[in-house]
C-alpha cells in the first residue's frame, strides 16, 4: 500500500507550515517535527539528507522504512502534519533498529501532542 497524495506534505508551503511552530521529538537517528493541521488526517514529509546517507540507495531505504511505519501508525496520528529529518549516522543503522526507533518516536509524538 502506497501513501496517497493526501497523506503527504507536497510543497514548500506545507513544510514551512510545520517548521514555523513545530514540536520536536528527538531520536537517536531521526528527528520528528509535528504540528496540528486541523484536517483530521495525518500527513508525512521526509527530509532525508544526502549528507547523512551518502547515496540514493541508502536514502531510499530510510524513506521506505519511515513511510512503512507511518502507514501503520497513521490512524493514531490523525490531525498532524509531520516532517521526519535524518541525522548523521542513519546510514549505518540496521533496518530493524531504525524501524524500532521510528515506532518509538510515533509513541512519543502521541504523548507530547496529547499533553498540549
Amino acid at each position: 500500500m502506497t501513501l496517497t497524495r493526501q497523506a503527504t506534505l507536497t510543497g514548500p508551503d506545507d513544510f514551512s507550515f510545520v517548521f514555523a511552530k513545530a514540536k520536536k521529538i528527538y531520536g537517536p537517528h531521526l528527528t520528528v517535527l509535528v504540528r496540528p493541521n486541523g484536517r483530521g488526517a495525518a500527513r508525512l514529509g521526509l527530509a532525508v539528507s544526502k549528507k547523512h546517507t551518502g547515496n540514493a540507495v541508502v536514502r531510499n531505504r530510510v524513506r521506505r522504512i519511515v513511510k512503512e511505519s507511518f502507514r501503520h501508525h497513521r490512524e493514531q496520528l490523525g490531525g498532524l502534519d509531520i516532517v521526519v529529518l535524518s541525522k548523521r549516522g542513519v546510514a549505518e543503522v540496521e533496518r530493524r533498529e531504525l524501524r524500532q526507533a521510528i515506532d518509538q518516536q510515533w509513541q512519543s509524538t502521541l504523548k507530547k501532542c496529547r499533553r498540549s
